[in-house]
């Protein structure tokens, strides 16, 4: 489900809705998510056994992960990813130490490393309005109790494994809003992190959680499914008569592939007849601030709260244009022309972005996509309606002037532009087109009769495109049989915007095939793009724009269409110029 499908159905009704929240809603506060903690103990367990020192920077690094993680696996730990990986780690960093956990959650949590979101202060507003009225976490933090505070100025007693036996009878009270931490809370004894621990949850604050799910719907956020116990608590309280009676919707980021246990979780709630649904979102910030302005009358005093930063104009003058040496050559091309049209497409039945995804694929490189308050097309109006048949109700020319001046508050019409100008770049080249992560790549196709595009490329970096003799991926529970790995070189396509002009972002980078295997391909990638800098870089990114446009005369503006034919609504218009932007120092 798409997150404006999942406004309309629960913006009007919130008060309907309980909430479960995951470590992920408090990253935005500044503390750290389940997989943070798990790469800080991995880390400090590595380094205790090689005698190494390694800081928070090193181990961004992909290689020293690898190192990291080919390390533990071979003594028997977890791999990377898998749901046993927290509680395994924190067992044998603290073994039955129960002050030394505690002591490390309380330094990891530390009061004075929140810095509350709007997102916190909007969950607290909700909560003190009575539009929230049962929220459980899995978080041992205090980051609801202090958005509270802040928010509405009262104090939130929250029901932990110390007294479990009260929250149930607060439930059936009515003792609105009810706050349960089902791991416990750091500053008390008990806590949920080792194995014996999470195999079961406390019995009375699962039945909590199980008695609010006959009165209530649940909107799930933050949580990765990675707990077993947690899940179960879930997946029994849907076995109950008139269970989550306003639906269960389960919020997972844009780009992002929830675990096997919540797609199983989601289908099997279906199967018990509620209604259960992924709702791709961007931040927890933003789907809580699209929701609270969905409110007919917040009160004043916890909008004010709520909206505290308040918009004010700032002016500061640019120093004046440098006009001394050296000269830097930057990867940016100005972009002189923007489309001014797209299509609506409007369908009988709401499409979900899968819907949609299924049609771009079948339809190859001959139509591009987005949807927000509905759907935006670029294509041939025969290829629209043959992707969608009998669905289609209705095809409209949009202008799309106020969206493309402003993509800064039109996230959603960034990467839709970004897919039409690499469709129009690669046209009538031998060229791929791959998107990942919200990223845009063309890619050299190693199957193109004709590779005499890329000689000047190739006087660069050598080979062009191979497979890595020897090189396999490492199998995974969700891709379990080894692939070659491939590569090819490869550029990544963006749309920047800075003091009003539009830039192209031409990054050259190295693709590799399948896209699971990079990692795997670590060091493989090391070798491929080392001693890529100043003048090999400055001929490698001059040979990549001779490939996307090419032109005998330097400083010259080229037409991209990304299809052949149709009006200018069904086939945008790019005008690009092929001199970089460059920069001088300041006199």
């Amino acid at each position: 489900m798409d997150q404006l499908s999942f406004i309309r159905k629960v913006g009007g009704s919130l008060s309907h809705f309980g909430w479960f929240l995951g470590a992920g809603t408090s990253q935005s506060a500044g503390l750290p998510t389940a997989v943070d903690i798990i790469w800080d103990l991995k880390t400090r367990y590595y380094c205790a056994r090689e005698n190494q020192r390694l800081s928070i920077h090193d181990v961004q690094n992909p290689a020293v992960r690898e190192k990291i993680n080919s390390f533990a696996e071979s003594r028997g730990l977890p791999a990377n990813g898998s749901a046993e990986e927290y509680s395994r780690y924190f067992e044998i960093s603290f073994g039955d130490d129960l002050e030394a956990q505690r002591k490390y959650i309380r330094d990891a949590l530390a009061d004075d490393k929140i810095s509350l979101s709007i997102g916190h202060r909007i969950l607290a507003a909700l909560m003190a309005s009575g539009q929230a009225r049962a929220v459980f976490t899995t978080n041992f933090d205090n980051v609801v109790e202090h958005a509270m505070a802040s928010v509405a100025g009262k104090d939130l007693h929250a029901f932990h494994l110390e007294g479990s036996h009260a929250a149930v009878a607060a439930l059936n009270n009515e003792e609105f809003p009810l706050y349960c931490k089902l791991h416990g809370d750091f500053r008390y004894e008990s806590l949920k992190n080792l194995p014996a621990d999470l195999q079961q949850q406390d019995a009375e604050l699962g039945r909590c959680l199980d008695a609010a799910s006959t009165r209530f719907g649940l909107i799930i956020a933050g949580y990765s499914g990675r707990d077993k116990s947690v899940m179960d608590l879930l997946t029994n309280a849907c076995a109950n008569t008139n269970a989550f009676p306003h639906g269960v919707y389960w919020l997972v980021l844009k780009n992002s592939k929830p675990l096997p246990a919540v797609t199983a979780f989601v289908e099997a709630a279906r199967v018990k007849g509620v209604t259960a649904e992924l709702v791709e979102i961007e931040t927890f910030d933003s789907i809580l601030s699209r929701l609270w302005r969905q409110l007919a009358s917040p009160d004043p005093q916890l909008d004010a709260k709520v909206r505290k930063a308040a918009k004010q104009e700032v002016v500061i003058p640019l120093p004046a244009v440098g006009n001394r040496n050296p000269i830097l050559r930057t990867n940016a091309l100005p972009i002189v022309g923007l489309p001014k049209k797209c299509l609506g497409v409007k369908f009988g039945k709401p499409k979900e972005w899968d819907d949609l995804r299924l049609a771009a694929t079948d339809a190859g490189d001959a139509m591009a996509f987005t949807k927000e308050d509905g759907v935006f097309a670029w294509g041939l109006s025969d290829t629209i309606k043959t992707a969608f048949a009998k669905d289609l109700t209705e095809i409209v020319e949009i202008d799309v002037t106020d969206k493309l001046s402003n993509l800064g508050d039109n996230l959603f019409f960034k990467s839709f532009f970004e897919r039409a100008i690499c469709l129009a770049l690669k046209r009538g080249k031998p060229l791929i087109y791959r998107s990942t992560r919200g990223r845009s790549y063309l890619i050299a196709d190693s199957h193109a009769a004709d590779q005499s595009s890329f000689s000047a490329l190739a006087a660069q970096v050598g080979k062009i495109h191979g497979k890595a003799a020897g090189l396999f991926t490492t199998p995974t529970g969700e891709h379990p049989e080894k692939q070659q790995i491939a590569w090819g070189e490869a550029v990544e396509i963006s749309v920047e915007e800075r003091n009003g002009q539009y830039w192209l972002l031409v990054q050259p980078n190295v693709w590799i095939w399948p896209k699971h295997g990079r990692r795997d391909a670590a060091q493989l990638l090391d070798k491929l793009r080392g001693g890529r800098f100043n003048a090999k870089a400055d001929h490698i990114l001059s040979a990549w724009i001779a490939i996307l446009l090419p032109s005998d005369k330097p400083n010259s503006e080229t037409v991209l269409r990304p299809f052949e034919g149709g009006s200018d609504a069904e086939n945008p218009s790019i005008v690009v110029n092929n001199r970089t932007g460059f920069s001088r120092r300041l006199a």
